[in-house]
């Protein structure tokens, strides 16, 4: 046992504490106790200079698109970075996939990250999963409009999350309203009962409101170009991708809505009202200067009391995939605090992945990762 002495740290109940201290299993990272400073103890000290904050959650990133690093134009629009990733997905050797997406792995890690929502469409990420320290929650994401792939497209679906659940956890998950017609949404239900954690991209471009507004602009054109045919009855005539998705989403499991850079607060509202406390909004801040130059409405999201967490997504949209470097872009692009911050990079996080019990917080009994905020503001790992 060692007992960590900081200048402060941050208390489960989200707070900052300077009258505490962490009692920690050495090998294991495991809270033992929170003491105070000015307790007898006859165990080994170690005098800290920073603050002490639980290991950071990811709730939102995708590992297997990590050898685009740097290949994408910034700030040139959602349409134009979907093509660019149809056009990079496979500019590289399995090899080369391999290294870079092992090479993101370790760089989240060293980053002070514990536990990640990974966004993934087969099984490449497998391998670095299995070996990692790092706590994975593979979603594999499912779309399309044509009802005869369904059958192949669960086939593989369901063979890699049986993979994946065999070094942590994996959910079938839509990929975004636009791309998720009814009839797949439905087998989607079906298939996926013991999927307790749902996750989807939700209203992150002015084409995807127009889609579901008017049927127009370019994501209309994009699917007619495929053959979708768009009428009143395409999305239940939902007027809105919230709308939609409020008619085709399962009640009674934890829902990850990722972006929501176009949200407005009367589809937040209606969200709240049916989906409740299961509702988490997780932005990636870093990766929608990059694509759009935009960031959502976070003083909308506090004032009706969104439960928030925060993402990377991919470095073909990143620069790095670093919680406390989204952190820092929040700090400098708007009013939130450190604080609220905080509680979304840990325990939100944490809850929106159904793994409060073990990560989050620096409570007793946890082994959250223990992370020291240094006096250059530099993020270092303990635990």
């Amino acid at each position: 046992m060692i007992l960590l002495i900081p200048e402060r740290l941050w208390h489960p109940d989200q707070y900052w504490s300077n009258e505490h201290a962490l009692l920690v299993e050495e090998v294991s990272g495991r809270v033992e106790a929170l003491l105070l400073k000015s307790s007898e103890n006859t165990y080994p000290i170690q005098q800290l200079k920073g603050d002490l904050i639980p290991g950071f959650v990811n709730a939102h990133c995708h590992l297997e698109l990590s050898h685009m690093f740097g290949k994408i134009l910034e700030k040139t629009g959602m349409r134009a970075f979907v093509q660019a990733v149809n056009q990079f997905r496979n500019s590289c050797t399995p090899e080369e996939e391999q290294v870079a997406i092992q090479t993101a792995n370790e760089s989240m890690w060293n980053a002070g990250i514990v536990a990640v929502g990974d966004i993934s469409n087969d099984n490449r990420s497998l391998n670095t999963k299995q070996h990692s320290k790092i706590y994975y929650h593979t979603f594999l994401e499912l779309f399309g409009w044509n009802e005869t792939r369904y059958e192949k497209l669960f086939a593989d679906a369901n063979e890699w999350k049986n993979e994946f659940k065999k070094c942590a956890n994996a959910s079938l998950v839509p990929h975004a309203p636009y791309s998720v017609p009814p009839a797949l949404f439905e087998r989607l239900r079906n298939e996926g009962t013991d999927d307790l954690i749902w996750t989807i991209h939700h209203a992150e471009s002015d084409a995807e409101q127009s889609l579901f507004e008017n049927r127009k602009g370019d994501l209309a054109q994009f699917l007619l170009a495929l053959g979708v045919e768009l009428n009143d009855h395409s999305f239940h005539g939902a007027k809105s991708p919230t709308s939609y998705l409020l008619t085709e989403w399962p009640k009674g499991k934890r829902s990850i809505w990722v972006h929501n850079t176009r949200m407005r607060e009367s589809d937040l509202q209606q969200a709240q009202q049916v989906l409740g406390s299961d509702l988490f909004l997780c932005t990636c801040p870093n990766a929608n200067l990059y694509i759009e130059d935009r960031l959502a409405d976070y003083e909308m999201w506090l004032r009706n009391g969104a439960r928030v967490c925060i993402g990377t997504d991919s470095l073909a949209s990143n620069n790095t995939l670093s919680i406390w470097e989204e952190i820092q872009t929040l700090l400098g692009h708007t009013a939130l605090s450190l604080e609220t911050l905080l509680s979304w990079a840990t325990i939100n996080g944490a809850l929106a992945l159904g793994i409060e019990n073990h990560f989050g917080s620096l409570a007793p009994g946890k082994s959250p990762g223990i992370l020291l905020i240094q006096e250059d503001q530099n993020i270092q790992r303990l635990f």
